[in-house]
């Protein structure tokens, strides 16, 4: 990047822009949805990511770009945004038996956590390998909180893998604090964090 201003937008809800969300979702999820959705998992998200008004949604989007290389991505929405309906059991149409057991899993685990009355949840936020270190993941963050704040939730919330120590370490510079979780998998492998607005 070389000292240039990173640029922050929205996502169009394109097929390039589809897949390269897929591609970050991964990163994000630690190569979960590939174990949830099968090999064809970056056809289904970027279909899924194509339609509006669910979490997945490109409208939940903010891609960061280094000229007109998209170099990071947030992925975040408020309460309200419907997390239930989920595009992506219509999109996998097949082994769907053992995709729902795979797909409870890793709701189980957090990744797709419920959202609470008032929370902004942050589902993915991931910086390509070659702009790590630059700042990128700090300015979507930022952006995120003020999101959250036009959006009056009154707290930003995300889930991350209990053993990605950099990204907790990251998120409690931003202000953010572990929450306390009942026992179980959640607890030992997934950590929920939280900002107060």
């Amino acid at each position: 990047m070389n000292d240039k201003k990173i640029v922050l937008r929205p996502a169009n809800p394109t097929q390039e822009e589809g897949l390269i969300f897929a591609e970050f979702l991964v990163t994000a999820f630690e190569g979960l949805m590939h174990l949830s959705l099968g090999k064809n998992f970056k056809v289904i998200l970027a279909r899924a990511y194509k339609q509006p008004e669910h979490c997945f949604s490109y409208e939940n989007t903010v891609f960061s770009l280094s000229g007109d290389t998209i170099t990071g991505m947030i992925s975040a929405y408020p309460d309200w945004v419907d997390h239930k309906y989920n595009p992506l059991w219509e999109t996998s149409r097949s082994g769907i038996r053992s995709r729902l057991g795979a797909a409870f899993l890793i709701r189980r685990l957090g990744f797709l956590g419920s959202v609470h009355s008032g929370d902004f949840y942050i589902q993915a936020l991931a910086v390509d390998p070659a702009y790590q270190s630059k700042g990128i993941g700090k300015e979507l963050l930022l952006h995120s909180e003020i999101m959250a704040t036009n959006y009056s939730a009154g707290r930003l919330v995300l889930d991350v893998a209990a053993k990605n120590t950099h990204a907790i370490r990251i998120y409690k510079t931003f202000g953010m604090n572990k929450e306390l979780s009942p026992a179980g998998l959640q607890s030992r492998f997934i950590v929920k964090m939280a900002k107060n607005l």
